[in-house]
């Protein structure tokens, strides 16, 4: 059974360039997040709203699926307290509060989330 620190970030950086956030996790994984695949898997209610009863469960809205990720700069990724990440999309949404276990659920290596969930 892993720690529950494992799951928790040491380093957070960003490459504006490449459109990319970075985690090295305490357990030593890395996880690479292009910006749009944050966006479209921001974990707001309007992004989400099967969460809150609203459409079938699973299916994400249209205009989700085809946002764009862009992030004017660094300071547009806040901490939230110690749990989580906000990230402020150009877009103007910035709902979403990306915790560290949603983080390493959706991360894109696909060793995680629902490999890790007993069946």
């Amino acid at each position: 059974m892993s720690n529950r620190n494992e799951r928790r970030p040491d380093e957070l950086s960003l490459d504006m360039k490449a459109r990319i956030l970075q985690i090295k996790w305490l357990d030593g994984h890395i996880s690479q997040y292009d910006f749009d695949f944050l966006r479209r898997k921001c974990p707001c209610a309007e992004c989400r709203p099967w969460i809150h009863g609203n459409g079938p469960e699973g299916v994400t809205p249209e205009s989700v699926l085809a946002a764009t990720g862009d992030i004017a700069g660094p300071q547009k990724v806040q901490f939230t307290g110690s749990y989580a990440i906000t990230i402020e999309f150009a877009d103007g949404h910035g709902a979403g509060i990306y915790t560290w276990p949603y983080l390493r659920e959706i991360c894109p290596c696909g060793r995680h989330g629902q490999a890790e969930k007993p069946a």
